[in-house]
């Protein structure tokens, strides 16, 4: 039940301290919360939480707390049998985060470097990569014109995610994840890595936790104390770096918001709960396809992710196959990773302060006319218009008193996914939840190896490339 969690806290100790924890005598203080670790234990390797397809389908769990990075529950993988210190999916495993990238090194930098608005303008339309022949596609194989940034994070389009990654630049895109914890290697510093690279569930939470907590990183860490054989005492903690301003944070966490309740991450919503998150899946490479040519059939992904968070708790769940090319992801099995989340989410949130994030004085709120282009403030009145979120000082620059009623927004430009949308309450966790117990120096060059994001809902993608092509990450 915690040999993945105690995997960690050996290495960790022999790190941090040179002792041995196996012949040094020590008492060691774990940040383990047993009863979530308990619980996640059985979410994954029972039924009464959620169903699985078989038991070959893997996952790997990080839940950390966000205001100082413990690390409470983690687990490497179900129905592995009685093994010890087996490997730790969670925290070992390189696959592709596919979209959950997209806050982490496309639109936050965006917002952070470039003081890009909630409602900045993007085009969803063929693209390819710079310097190549390479088309990017997402998973229905469509365009939706011309969109805000927030609509196209929470249907996870593409293409945008792409564009936004060049505005910023990749200097400013990599400096971003380092001050999240995450190094992006050489080999990765690719227009492709807009839509998933190399991250385990670890580092995501670590990540995603800056967004949590206002815009503070703290690495995720295991032990907090360790008492050796002498009475010697050492303690540890993970001290907080400013990882981006709190207005980057906060709106990256509106726009999060709605990935739950409109856009692809709706199966994760917990009714009541204030909560952010986002999805990510990964499509097969050429090469993989080759191998196993029934992996190209519509809807199946390599990977699927979901990454999602409260002011309190962040988990970071991974799904799939150990070995991929034999076996794909059905489309509603790409759902299981947000179930998993959902399922731990609302048994540690049930005796927790349930608590909305504050606005921060530097960002602004606007009704925006729908598709305005540029942005048009409405200044009486809300109808036919969107609640957006500025930068201070670069709010709309143009302000109308009230928004004409023939004015006509196309339904591409601010539409929302068919997906059903569920309410967000204002108080505590509802009964539902209690009863669960600028530099643009972007490389031009083809895209990484690193297989992109399938972008959910994954029903038709195109497969990627043996160049880290195409792909149709949600």
């Amino acid at each position: 039940m915690i040999d993945s969690y105690l995997t960690q806290v050996i290495a960790e100790v022999k790190k941090k301290t040179g002792l041995n924890p196996y012949t040094d005598n020590l008492d060691i203080y774990t940040n383990i919360d047993m009863s979530a670790q308990k619980r996640l234990y059985d979410i994954v390797n029972t039924d009464d939480y959620v169903s699985f397809p078989d038991d070959a389908f893997q996952t790997g769990v990080t839940m950390t707390d966000p205001d100082n990075g413990q690390v409470l529950a983690q687990i490497g993988g179900r129905k592995t049998g009685d093994v010890r210190l087996a490997y730790n999916r969670a925290a070992q495993n390189t696959r592709s985060n596919g979209s959950t990238m997209k806050p982490l090194m496309d639109y936050g930098p965006a917002i952070e470097y470039l003081n890009y608005s909630t409602y900045e303008q993007m085009t969803d339309e063929p693209y390819k990569y710079p310097g190549t022949t390479i088309s990017l596609y997402d998973w229905d194989k469509k365009y939706q014109g011309r969109i805000s940034m927030r609509t196209a994070l929470e249907q996870s389009r593409n293409i945008p995610a792409v564009k936004t990654l060049s505005a910023v630049g990749m200097t400013n895109a990599v400096k971003f994840l380092k001050g999240l914890g995450i190094d992006l290697p050489a080999s990765e510093q690719y227009l492709s890595s807009a839509i998933g690279a190399s991250v385990n569930t670890v580092e995501e939470a670590g990540a995603y936790g800056a967004f949590a907590n206002g815009g503070t990183y703290y690495k995720p860490y295991y032990v907090n104390k360790v008492v050796s054989a002498d009475g010697n005492t050492q303690t540890f903690n993970s001290q907080g770096t400013r990882a981006m301003k709190s207005s980057t944070a906060y709106m990256i966490t509106d726009m999060l918001k709605g990935v739950l309740t409109k856009g692809t991450g709706t199966s994760a919503a917990i009714s009541g709960l204030y909560q952010a998150g986002k999805t990510g899946t990964t499509d097969y490479s050429d090469e993989e396809l080759k191998q196993n040519p029934a992996l190209n059939a519509t809807g199946i992904a390599k990977d699927a992710w979901f990454t999602g968070y409260t002011r309190n708790r962040v988990i970071s769940v991974w799904t799939g196959y150990d070995k991929p090319t034999s076996h794909g992801i059905s489309y509603a099995e790409q759902t299981i990773s947000q179930k998993i989340y959902k399922a731990l989410m609302s048994y540690t949130s049930q005796n927790l302060d349930n608590k909305d994030w504050t606005k921060p004085d530097t960002v602004e709120s606007y009704n925006i006319l729908k598709g305005s282009n540029p942005g048009t403030a409405i200044t009486s009145g809300s109808a036919n218009t969107t609640k957006e979120l500025y930068v201070r000082g670069h709010g709309p620059s143009s302000h109308k008193a009230v928004a004409e009623s023939s004015s006509s927004s196309s339904a591409s430009s601010e539409s929302s996914s068919s997906k059903e949308s569920s309410s967000e309450s204002s108080n505590a966790v509802s009964a539902s939840v209690a009863s669960s117990a600028s530099s643009s120096n972007v490389s031009s060059a083809a895209p990484s190896s690193a297989t992109p994001s399938k972008e959910e809902p994954s029903a038709s993608s195109e497969p990627a490339s043996s160049a880290g092509g195409p792909g149709g990450n949600q």
